[in-house]
């Protein structure tokens, strides 16, 4: 086992609902304590629990501060928090009831899939902490697939949300649709046929990944969900995805508060899943490191798990990253024009105000930012994208690569 470098369970580390918040809180910079460190006070609630729903953690909140009797919760606050968690609860149990039908269907229709996030993470890693919160229910199947899954799930109750133009847009700019249901008690579905979009440089063979999903147990079923060392690979994706400006800050070695701020698109829950699941999940690392490499999704593991480490230290991540073999200086790098530019102080306002207004758009503004990182990449990134083994060719493909990424871009659709 030692060869393979797996990491086992032979030495869990215990992770206590408080120990998480007040972690948390603090790097929001909402908390104080006592200098003896035995009690959590919140000095401002009108900001603090702002900072808690931006991260996704007022369940985790009502779970650890309700039952005490030191806090001074205002009753405002206190009703919010008991609203929330009551409602949590109740939709992740009417989302695995759906799951389980959905599970029965596809399986009578042979049609495979994994639930991605959410409710999969909740059962596996969460029980004994707090409900661990989401909206709508991320459900992957093969590209070819999709209107097979929209048929199934059309005998539920599901629809595509949204005109046909929307569809469209969706179908050709973006790697899922959004279903709702007939009635308002259901959660919507995202039916994806990708791990991230297109406007990348990853190397994702769906057919593979799909051939590898495992299941997960909720409620008596038996749940399609992604293997342990792809959903790894995908939580990071995730982040890097949302967290478009991460590498930035990693490279001029920002501070914890930096990443957290609204606009930057990072939710600490998203941290705080990539943390558990590192501490309960037995993983070939050599399997993880071979599989990013070949997807060419290296440099967002990296730039995650770092990312983790800084924002929650009492992580895993340093363990694992050495275990990758990864140094510290192996960070995702950008020797374009682009990317020199991106460290310029009023680049970086303009993309915090960009983020602040993509809501309600197919796309996120700010990618436009990114565009000459995508189009015109490093000689270094196209190297790796294209597995190049003799440099002589580089011209070549540096030439055809904007053609290249345009084709990805309005060709791949579902």
């Amino acid at each position: 086992m030692d060869e393979e470098r797996v990491i086992t369970k032979s030495n869990p580390r215990t992770v206590s609902a408080e120990s998480i918040l007040t972690d948390c809180m603090r790097k929001l910079g909402v908390a104080t304590h006592r200098e003896d460190g035995a009690q959590l006070q919140i000095e401002n609630w009108a900001t603090a629990y702002e900072a808690l729903a931006a991260h996704r953690l007022l369940p985790l909140a009502a779970q650890v501060l309700l039952p005490r009797d030191d806090m001074n919760i205002p009753q405002l606050y206190r009703d919010h928090l008991s609203q929330e968690l009551r409602r949590r609860q109740m939709h992740h149990k009417v989302t695995v009831v759906m799951l389980g039908k959905i599970d029965a269907l596809f399986r009578e229709n042979r049609l495979i899939y994994a639930v991605l996030k959410g409710p999969y993470l909740h059962e596996s890693y969460y029980h004994g902490l707090f409900v661990r919160p989401y909206d709508d229910v991320d459900i992957l199947v093969h590209r070819r697939n999709v209107q097979r899954a929209l048929d199934v799930l059309k005998t539920m109750g599901y629809s595509v949300a949204g005109n046909w133009f929307s569809e469209l847009m969706m179908r050709r700019a973006h790697f899922h649709l959004v279903l709702k249901h007939e009635s308002d008690s259901l959660p919507w579905i995202e039916l994806h046929w990708g791990l991230v979009d297109e406007a990348n440089l990853a190397r994702i063979d769906m057919r593979a990944v799909l051939s590898r999903v495992t299941t997960f147990r909720a409620s008596g079923h038996e749940i399609g969900t992604l293997s342990p060392e792809d959903s790894l690979i995908y939580l990071c994706l995730h982040v890097a995805k949302h967290g478009l400006i991460n590498f930035l800050g990693l490279r001029d070695s920002r501070p914890a508060e930096w990443f957290l701020k609204p606009s930057r698109d990072n939710r600490l829950v998203w941290f705080i899943d990539l943390m558990l699941f590192l501490e309960k999940e037995e993983l070939n690392w050599n399997v993880i490191g071979e599989r990013s490499r070949e997807q060419n999704v290296n440099g967002e593991l990296v730039e995650t798990l770092r990312l983790l480490d800084l924002l929650l230290p009492g992580s895993r991540a340093a363990e694992v990253l050495a275990s990758l073999g990864v140094t510290t200086d192996m960070l995702k790098t950008d020797t374009t024009l682009t990317g020199r530019l991106l460290s310029i102080g009023w680049v970086d306002r303009l993309i915090q105000a960009s983020m602040d207004v993509h809501h309600g758009f197919f796309f996120r503004p700010v990618r436009l930012l990114f565009i000459g990182r995508l189009l015109f990449a490093s000689p270094v990134r196209i190297q790796s994208y294209y597995r190049l083994r003799k440099k002589w060719t580089l011209p070549f493909f540096y030439l055809i690569h904007p053609l290249v990424m345009l084709r990805k871009q309005l060709v791949n659709g579902a």
